[in-house]
């Protein structure tokens, strides 16, 4: 019977066929959608996006909208003043200078509105357009960190389920030798020793079987977490879809690729926002200007005279300036230390473009190597499948040992091991190598 579920034929030996019935085919296009929608890596960027770009409305707002202040006061005042009168001639009653009026109200609404703040508001402004844009990008890099993640974790269950197969198929190859060698032992042409051989090799394979199986538990396990599925949910792998049709071209093409990587775009818009910085600092060498226009409801009002026991509405309008001339002597420090942090800054930048390159170039050559692998397993099953075919027809002619059987046998599932590990492996150096060139 030709195994062409591994996955599957390895459940067989532990689920029901109920079970294995109720699974769902998974592609890797799937489980990348899957891996990306439900990410919390994922949420937690594009959360910080959202951030980035609710500073912007708020600046907008705070730079559109006046700063509205309310004060409302209430004092109450002692009654041992004697209030100073004066009577005019002509009056019979004097006239109160300062009347007491015990209880005053205090009530003022203003309205200021900057209008120059030293280049600092505009400054302020495209500072946080330029650090919004570089948080969007992070949306994208770690999108395609995700993507890459998933096909990892997918292609290493893969191998996996290969591994398996492989060791299904030695397992029962091994018990057909043991059961040659059990007639060769009743025959007296071979002795109990080679027996227990036998029984040991199929041993340790049935140990690797019960490793790979558990190893293939957890790696479902964690992509269904991943996925943001039921930890219990069957899938069978689609395998057609993890292999893709690929033209890798040079390394020169991948390292010029690397200039529209989301993270070294990012870090370009951190390096101008950290520039606008600098021009914020240095806004402190100017005034600010704003008009202030205000409202008093006071009771008594100070400019009515006589003051009467009574609220009195007036308003004010005014052009109000203010300079620090601390600033003169302090601002060019705070210049120098942004001047620092811009430096800072671009070795940053220049060091993550050195990383990104180093990145491109173990991928790449992984990618070479993988492919070489792949040839060099190909090749080694042809020998090694020759190796046990020679050696089973010595050992049946009774000039070889069951241990070199054995040993045939072991090379040959090693082989094929290594063929699907190689497989797997260079897929996964490929998507590296397209995420290392922001792909």
């Amino acid at each position: 019977m030709q195994l062409t579920r591994p996955f599957f034929w390895l459940l067989l030996f532990a689920l029901p066929l109920s079970a294995i019935a109720q699974a769902k085919i998974l592609t890797l296009d799937e489980a990348v959608r899957l891996g990306v929608e439900n990410s919390k890596q994922l949420k937690a960027s594009i959360a910080k996006h959202q951030i980035a770009q609710s500073k912007i409305t708020q600046y907008w707002n705070s730079a559109a909208v006046p700063n509205v202040t309310v004060n409302l006061a209430y004092t109450r005042l002692s009654d041992n003043i004697t209030p100073f009168s004066v009577k005019f001639p002509g009056q019979t009653d004097a006239l109160v200078l300062n009347p007491q009026i015990l209880n005053q109200f205090a009530n003022r609404i203003q309205a200021q509105q900057y209008v120059f703040t030293g280049f600092r508001a505009m400054n302020f402004l495209k500072s946080s357009e330029l650090l919004e844009k570089a948080a969007g990008l992070d949306v994208d890099k770690d999108r395609i960190e995700v993507k890459n993640t998933i096909v990892s974790a997918v292609l290493n269950l893969y191998k996996l389920q290969k591994s398996a197969v492989v060791l299904v198929e030695n397992s029962n190859v091994l018990r057909g030798r043991q059961n040659d060698i059990r007639n060769f032992v009743k025959n007296g042409t071979a002795l109990d020793n080679d027996f227990l051989k036998s029984d040991l090799a199929i041993t340790q394979v049935e140990t690797m079987q019960k490793e790979v199986a558990n190893a293939i538990e957890l790696a479902r396990f964690n992509l269904n977490l991943m996925l943001g599925q039921p930890t219990e949910t069957l899938f069978e792998l689609d395998e057609k879809s993890l292999f893709v049709e690929k033209s890798v071209g040079s390394l020169d093409a991948y390292l010029t690729a690397i200039t529209a990587r989301p993270d070294l775009t990012a870090a370009n818009f951190r390096r101008e926002a950290t520039a606008k910085n600098v021009e914020i600092v240095k806004g402190n060498y100017y005034p600010t200007v704003s008009v202030v226009v205000g409202y008093n409801e006071n009771r008594p009002n100070a400019r009515v005279f006589p003051q009467e026991d009574a609220f009195k509405g007036t308003w004010d309008a005014g052009l109000q300036v203010a300079f620090n001339l601390s600033n003169l002597y302090t601002t060019k420090f705070q210049i120098q230390e942004a001047n620092f942090t811009l430096a800072q800054v671009d070795a940053q930048r220049l060091q993550l473009s050195d990383a990104a390159k180093m990145e491109v170039a173990a991928a790449f050559y992984a990618y070479n190597t993988t492919t070489e692998k792949i040839k060099l397993a190909e090749k080694a099953i042809i020998q090694t499948t020759e190796n046990q075919r020679v050696m089973k027809n010595r050992y049946d002619a009774q000039v070889s040992t069951v241990g070199e059987l054995l040993d045939a046998d072991a090379l040959v599932l090693q082989a094929k091991i290594n063929l699907e590990a190689a497989k797997a492996d260079a897929e996964i150096a490929y998507y590296r190598l397209l995420k290392a060139s922001g792909k």
